[in-house]
This record gives C-alpha cells, structure tokens and sequence, in this order.
C-alpha cells in the first residue's frame, strides 16, 4: 500500500502545479486516473480510507466543497473494485475507454455537487477541458506506473 499511496500524493501534488505556477485554471485530474490504475491493477493497494485522504487533498488543492471527491473518489474504488474482474480481461484501448466514461461520470458528479452547493449551474466548459486532458495523459500514467507495479508483490 505504501508505493502505490506514495505515487498517489506525489502525482495529486504535481498534476496541481500548472494550476499553481501558471495560473491555468484546468488541471489534469490525477486524483482519479491514479485510482482507476491502482484499483484496476492491484486493488487492495488503494484502501477506502486512502481514497477519502486524496480526495480530501484534491479538494484542497482545487477549492472544491470539502469532502465531495472524497466522497466520489471512496465510490469511485467501490466501482472500480466491482468491474476489476471484467476490466483485467480487457486490452489496453478498453480499459482507457473505461477510464474515461468513469472520469466524464466523476466530474460529473463533481459539477452537480458544486452547482448545488453554490446554488447556481456551473459553467460546464472548463470541466470537460479537465476531463478531456485527463484522458489524454492517461496512457503516459500508465506507462509511468508499470515499473512501479513490477516492484509489487504478485497478488495471490
């Protein structure tokens, strides 16, 4: 659980740096791409209570309502875990597809929660920007995270 919950932090923290050093205001979600890899790929390494920890760092870093992605991200493993059985049997270009249908579905949960909190709809733009760039560097996250998963024990 360490490696995986290490990566976890270290990638929330620096997908949150353009945001911070060039004023962008969309951001990579990383929060979930690295929970969709670690709970498809070795999914006891990504605890509930990991999950509501980076969802809560997620909201910090990106000024959301205070436990909404920890929220999303614990239902998000509860998903994920259900499909692993399905999803481990599937090639590459499948389980991207599924990332991305769980990512357009978790932001937007995201952008209903925060319309409801702020009583007002949200604009919808910036979100899909965040969702499509997400998408897109998924494969480099998986590409970045399979040397890591070799250093993990075999699962039983």
């Amino acid at each position: 659980m360490m490696l995986p919950g290490f990566t976890g932090i270290v990638f929330v923290l620096s997908g949150a740096l353009p945001s911070i050093v060039s004023g962008y205001d969309i951001y990579p979600h990383m929060a979930v791409l690295l929970t969709c890899f670690w709970v498809m790929q070795y999914p006891y390494a990504w605890p509930y209570w990991f999950a509501c920890i980076l969802g809560l760092l997620q909201d910090v870093l990106s000024g959301s309502a205070m436990g909404a992605q920890a929220l999303l991200l614990m239902l998000l493993v509860f998903v994920v875990r259900r499909q692993t059985g399905r999803m481990n049997r599937q090639n590459f270009r499948m389980l991207w597809i599924e990332v991305a249908v769980m990512m357009a579905l978790y932001m937007g949960a995201l952008w209903l929660i925060m319309s409801w909190v702020s009583h007002t709809w949200l604009p919808l733009w910036p979100g899909v920007k965040e969702v499509v760039l997400s998408v897109l560097l998924y494969p480099l996250v998986h590409i970045l995270l399979q040397p890591i998963l070799r250093l993990l024990p075999p699962l039983r």
